[in-house]
């Protein structure tokens, strides 16, 4: 029948009304449930082929059916002659397509076998083009339904279709699918075949229990309209790149998680005073030569191996700050002051000391928990972790002594790493929650106080926590309800821990009223920023870990694409909104074996291509145009670090120094006062042989 219509149209109206003609099919999208499988991908393509396949195989194939089906129909499959092959192959003058619910129930009519259903759309598409040789496509019908109380805020419609015509836009733009056109699925709310008025799936909302019909636009309509006018998704909310530089005194880092201490150093060779023999043609053991003592050296921070690799790995990011933490179960087994493990103390300097010497300066973070791993030494675990209030001072005492031991070298220090992260380990239906994060918030206010009154007057360094900040955007930007719901995801996300911090003391509205928690999108640093300086005024901030994972392994072309988008924003919100951004941390300098790769370098150590594009940002101090130079000298970036580099390559020298001076001093101060005292003598002296004139005589 409808190649009959095609040909007829094709004979008799296309020479003078120029149109074109074809047939709409609709389709699932369905997927293996092991991709790896090759017997659950045929089946998809049994699938795919058995529904959509039926009909666009004799007209937009070879004009006969799928072999699929004529091997497993055979007895029941009419048969097309050669005369209707020819008749029904090419009937079509582009390739129609309907995509949507009615694509995927009743689940009966559904030839599934075994496999999963799927929404993706850019799929379906790319199945077409390879099937059928790239035909133009128009999608003729496409949307979702939302259940029948659902009036004009039809939230679920704008996300799908959100989801669908982008996927369209990927389609056409990565995969290069000739898709020429896009129906939304429908005008008005109706009567929905086996659904009847159970759902809605109209742009414009109807009231079936009126006697008018009222007909309203649904906040799935203005979307749908913005759309058109667009003609796609346009970033509104980014401005145009920037060229300029941050300040001078701006910190360039890279961020690590937990760095674990080595127990004893990995290079004994120079403190090992025994001389050994190696059986090479033997047992190949080292044996030791008795009565041989060699001369040994004292033990250095190089003897570390992994302090050495991390040094390596530094120099060639050429970075100004490396951001990384302490693992307290390491420093203080016992949770308590009883058992210190002076060792991996050394280590944790070795790592500062020696990162100065390369003009580094360290941010260090005292607590680095994970999802995965509390970090909180055995004994403060079993007696309840953060539900109990005890911990906060044994955090106290344990800041404490990093503060006695490190503070020296370290002038930017991190208490706990994202405690409204932290907090989620907890069950978040109960009170735990709150209470883990109220003495979160209790731990890190007793360690800045210690700071402040005892060691910021000698030491200089200052004191902060890190908090996870994520932007949202209401789900339906149409429904004031959800731009409040946006706010308040916001109020949970940062004000929780910084509003108590930076500005009443207490927790946020928000909280106390009514917790809740929406998704996020990735976008919206400088927003962020921007909400941060609004609600907590010209504070100064650190960006302490920002970073993507990129699965490849070389050329990770996603994160400098990334590292370009996201410092673009934070240099325009220092540049046009004047936030006080100080420094700006790339997580991370190495990543673990079987986690997402975040990393500069491979858990191997390989160098990734990032680092070179990093490297270009780091020396131009920002964007420059081709024109312009860097207005910041090393000198005057390093200051800092050139003081800090002198003191600790110099102090035993500065020190031999001040004793050398104060020596001089005393002895010329006893030369000067010997010598004075021998002139007040001699005058004494030389007065008494003075003749007195006449007219005086001595009484």
């Amino acid at each position: 029948a409808h190649s009959k219509v095609w040909h007829n149209y094709n004979r008799n109206f296309r020479p003078h009304q120029k149109g074109r003609l074809s047939i709409t099919l609709g389709s699932h999208w369905i997927e293996p449930n092991r991709s790896e499988n090759t017997m659950d991908i045929l089946k998809c393509q049994q699938s795919m082929v058995s529904v959509l396949g039926w009909f666009a195989n004799p007209i937009h194939g070879d004009g006969n059916y799928p072999e699929v089906m004529k091997k497993k129909l055979f007895s029941i499959l009419p048969l097309f002659s050669e005369a209707e092959k020819n008749e029904v192959r090419g009937t079509a003058d582009f390739f129609a397509f309907s995509f949507g619910p009615n694509n995927f129930k009743p689940y009966n009519t559904m030839a599934k076998m075994g496999q999963n259903v799927s929404l993706n759309l850019r799929d379906v598409l790319n199945w077409i083009k390879l099937e059928y040789g790239n035909p133009r496509i128009l999608i003729t019908e496409n949307g979702w339904f939302t259940d029948s109380h659902v009036k004009t805020e039809d939230t679920t419609a704008i996300y799908m279709m959100k989801n669908f015509l982008n996927q369209v836009l990927q389609a056409i733009k990565f995969d290069e699918i000739r898709v020429f056109g896009y129906t939304a699925w429908s005008l008005l709310d109706g009567f929905e075949w086996q659904d009847a008025y159970t759902t809605r799936r109209g742009l414009f909302y109807v009231d079936f229990n009126s006697k008018q019909k009222e007909r309203k636009p649904k906040s799935s309509a203005r979307y749908y309209k913005q759309v058109i006018q667009e003609n796609g998704f346009t970033l509104k909310e980014s401005t145009p790149d920037v060229q300029g530089q941050f300040p001078c005194d701006f910190s360039w880092g890279v961020t690590e998680s937990v760095l674990k201490p080595e127990s004893v150093a990995s290079s004994p060779q120079f403190s090992d005073p025994h001389l050994y023999v190696w059986n090479v043609t033997g047992n190949r053991l080292l044996h030791r030569v008795e009565g041989v003592r060699l001369k040994t050296r004292p033990a250095q921070c190089t003897d570390f191996v992994s302090v050495k690799r991390q040094l390596e790995m530094l120099a060639r990011m050429k970075v100004t700050h490396y951001r990384f933490a302490l693992d307290w179960p390491s420093i203080l087994p016992t949770g308590n002051l009883s058992t210190v493990n002076r060792q991996a103390l050394r280590y944790y300097r070795c790592v500062v000391s020696e990162g100065l010497k390369l003009n580094i300066s360290s941010m260090v973070t005292l607590y680095y928990p994970t999802h995965a791993h509390l970090g909180l030494p055995a004994p403060l675990l079993h007696s309840g972790g953060w539900l109990n209030r005890s911990t906060t001072k044994a955090f106290q005492d344990y800041a404490d002594l990093c503060f006695q031991e490190l503070g020296d070298l370290v002038k930017l220090w991190i208490t706990i790493n994202e405690p409204n992260r932290l907090s989620d380990i907890y069950d978040r239906s109960s009170n735990d929650t709150y209470w883990a994060a109220h003495h979160l918030m209790i731990a890190h206010a007793l360690a800045w106080h210690l700071y402040d009154q005892q060691y910021r007057p000698a030491q200089h360094g200052v004191v902060s926590l890190s908090l996870h900040s994520d932007w949202a955007e209401p789900a339906n930007p149409y429904a004031d309800s959800h731009w409040k719901a946006a706010e308040r995801f916001l109020q949970f996300e940062i004000a929780w821990f910084a509003e108590p911090l930076f500005k009443t003391g207490d927790y946020p509205l928000a909280m106390r009223d009514s917790p809740t928690r929406l998704a996020v999108i990735p976008w919206g640093e400088r927003k962020v920023l921007k909400w941060i300086r609004r609600n907590y005024g010209d504070v100064d901030v650190y960006i302490t870990a920002s970073g993507i994972d990129d699965q490849s392994l070389e050329n990770d072309e996603l994160r400098k694409h990334y590292l370009e988008k996201y410092i673009q924003e934070a240099l325009k919100a220092y540049l046009t909104d004047k936030i006080k951004i100080k420094g700006y941390y790339v997580f991370k300098l190495t990543e673990e074996k079987s986690r997402p790769r975040f990393g500069f370098f491979t858990s191997d150590f390989k160098a990734k291509s990032s680092i070179q594009f990093y490297n270009k940002l780091i020396s131009n101090n920002g964007f420059l145009s081709e024109t312009s130079s860097p207005r910041c000298s090393q000198t005057q970036r390093n200051t800092e670090c050139i003081v800090c580099l002198l003191l600790v390559q110099k102090k035993p020298l500065i020190f031999f120094g001040c004793c050398f001076f104060s020596t001089l001093v005393l002895l010329l101060s006893i030369t000067v006062f010997h010598k004075l005292k021998r002139r007040k003598f001699w005058k004494a002296k030389n007065l008494q042989h003075i003749p007195l004139k006449k007219g005086h005589e001595s009484s």
